[in-house]
């Protein structure tokens, strides 16, 4: 029976991939969060994501707890590529419809 040659890599280190010595950033996509708690949002998509949350109502209410408030639009919308650009919420308190925002 004839030898392996020695250079015969085997094991789990054949199934590693080759980096790319100049690999892409990963790409992003917004998650679909309308209609969703807008603190649970927050918390979803961590904090290395810049969010600001603006009441949709017209109103100019500050969202200073976003769990009393629900998403009715963002921008990026959903699916859509995350950029450098802050996530923007258009929110209601979580009582309200979304059908009362006032369109920007």
């Amino acid at each position: 029976m004839p030898a392996a040659p020695a250079d015969t890599t085997t094991g789990a280190a054949a199934a590693e991939p080759r980096r790319s010595s100049a690999a892409q950033p990963v790409t992003a996509g917004m998650p679909d969060v309308i209609g969703g708690n807008a603190g649970r949002a927050q918390e979803q998509m961590g904090s290395g994501i810049d969010m600001v949350f603006e009441d949709a109502s017209g109103r100019g209410r500050p969202v200073d707890d976003p769990a009393a408030w629900k998403i009715c639009t963002s921008r990026p919308g959903p699916y859509q590529q995350l950029t450098d650009d802050p996530v923007v919420f258009g929110v209601v308190g979580v009582s309200e419809s979304c059908q009362d925002t006032v369109p920007r």
